[in-house]
């Protein structure tokens, strides 16, 4: 009788360990899916920074050194 008891605790904890298991595993496969997505947010970011970067260059190269406000300003060195 007692050793029916353990060996259905023993089936118990293991049912309850494969559970954990399966959703641990679950849990760092969406993870990484997140992970992945960060990175390829991070990426785009990065893309549009530049690309803002160099519309900027643009119009102040086109500009002939004048602003919005009409007044003179000294050519930019890089």
């Amino acid at each position: 009788m007692c050793m029916d008891i353990l060996i259905l605790m023993v089936i118990m904890l293991a049912i309850r360990m494969s559970t954990l298991l399966r959703d641990m595993i679950i849990h760092i496969h969406i993870l990484l899916k997140i992970s992945r997505l960060d990175y390829l947010f991070r990426i785009i970011g990065i893309f549009v920074f530049l690309l803002v970067e160099k519309v900027v260059r643009y119009v102040e190269e086109r500009s002939g050194g004048v602003d919005s406000w009409g007044t003179i300003r000294p050519p930019v060195v890089v």
